[in-house]
């Protein structure tokens, strides 16, 4: 079986991206859950693939995509965010993606997760993420990383 192999994401994959994001499941875990429209998304997408300051990489596995994982420069943090497709929930590849952009991106990280994300909740504490806080339902992690 071959491994989890991490991508650079294109605007080839705003279609794939904007369905996952639409997912009702994605959209409950997410900061805004509003349903987003395509063509803020497709600009949304455009700006984050121009911004020498974000990475975002679409996880595959056995060539199918299968999840994306992105890092966010904030100061000298960086903010992890990360989403399933939801036919490959389940399996486990959230904790490898992220692993996996991490060992790319040393430094300092951090991930806000819902509370009633227990999903996420368990990649971030997987990872040996740090729990610094809680507000507003949303859980604070960190993470430094060699």
């Amino acid at each position: 079986m071959s491994s989890l192999i991490l991508r650079q994401a294109t605007l080839r994959d705003a279609e794939m991206l904007f369905e996952w994001r639409n997912d009702i499941s994605t959209r409950r875990a997410s900061r805004d859950r509003a349903e987003l429209n395509f063509d803020g998304h497709l600009k949304w997408l455009a700006a984050v693939l121009d911004d020498s300051t974000r990475v975002i990489m679409i996880a595959e596995k056995d060539g199918d995509p299968v999840g994306v994982v992105r890092a966010d420069a904030c100061g000298d943090v960086r903010e992890l965010s990360w989403t399933i497709s939801p036919s490959a929930r389940g399996n486990g590849y959230a904790r490898l993606m992220v692993q996996s952009l991490i060992d790319r991106l040393p430094g300092r990280f951090s991930a806000e997760v819902m509370e009633d994300n227990p999903a996420s909740i368990s990649v971030a504490e997987g990872l040996g993420m740090t729990l610094d806080f809680t507000r507003d339902g949303r859980l604070h992690f960190s993470l430094y990383s060699l």
